[in-house]
């Protein structure tokens, strides 16, 4: 059988894009892919997942079952993705916490960023305390909405499962699939959070070097309005949460549609 060919880009790829000097290279074959993303450990509990696998066949699923698991899937989806919009549309407004210019000039000062003979440390520990709010927030509504995908998927399992013997076989390796590749998929993730991270860091660290002999809070407020390397980068930031959300949650959306479809 012939591999279907891969996307040659998609929501991750395009948010990851910013943050990587490179060009993206060609995505590979699946089977080099996979490859990629298995350790020795998950190369083993995959080869036992699909020793394992029942054999597929059997009745079509019924219509009726169908429909109600694809209205539960899209139900809680769309309710995921809006409490993550309204996290994001809110960000800087005092329920969430996030430092705007005034509060990053306030904490800047008391650091002793604006110092005219401030050390390199002084500028990198003031870096970090600005930067820790804004990856905190990026992380808790990651979290939060892989972990809102992840228990839906595991509510719908016996569902998927329930739909007849060829669904069940797909429900089951594809839960192997995810299970043997999530240590090398969990670190590719993290390694896009850092490279916000240091985007940002390296964003102060030329802002403070520029300067002007008097620093107000004008000069704070520039680097939040639109252009500025603050804003930019903590949008940077909502695209990659935002793109690592979707790319998840188009896998859900996937599975439920192949094992529906018998």
């Amino acid at each position: 059988m012939a591999q279907l060919p891969l996307l040659p880009s998609g929501p991750l790829s395009a948010a990851v894009s910013r943050l990587t000097p490179d060009a993206l290279p060609p995505p590979p074959d699946a089977a080099a892919m996979l490859a990629a993303l298995l350790d020795l450990r998950g190369g083993v509990m995959l080869a036992d997942a699909l020793h394992a696998l029942p054999p597929g066949g059997g009745a079509l699923p019924t219509a009726e079952a169908a429909a109600a698991l694809n209205v539960r899937v899209r139900d809680e989806i769309e309710s995921l993705t809006a409490r993550m919009d309204d996290a994001f549309v809110h960000a800087f407004r005092p329920r969430y916490r996030l430092p705007g210019p005034a509060r990053a000039y306030t904490l800047l000062e008391q650091a002793g960023a604006f110092a005219p003979k401030r050390s390199p440390r002084v500028a990198a520990t003031a870096a970090r305390t600005l930067w820790a709010p804004y990856g905190d927030f990026l992380e808790t509504h990651l979290k939060r909405a892989r972990f809102g995908l992840r228990d839906l998927r595991r509510e719908i399992a016996p569902r998927l499962q329930a739909l007849g013997p060829s669904a069940d076989r797909l429900e089951r390796l594809e839960s192997a699939l995810a299970a043997s590749t999530a240590a090398e998929i969990e670190r590719l993730f993290r390694r896009g959070m850092h490279g916000v991270e240091s985007k940002f860091l390296e964003g102060l660290k030329a802002a403070l070097k520029a300067l002007p002999k008097t620093v107000d809070e004008g000069v704070v407020q520039a680097w939040y309005a639109q252009g500025g390397f603050a804003l930019s980068v903590f949008e940077d930031g909502q695209k990659l949460v935002q793109a690592i959300f979707a790319h998840e949650r188009a896998g859900v959306e996937a599975l439920v549609h192949a094992c529906a479809a018998g």
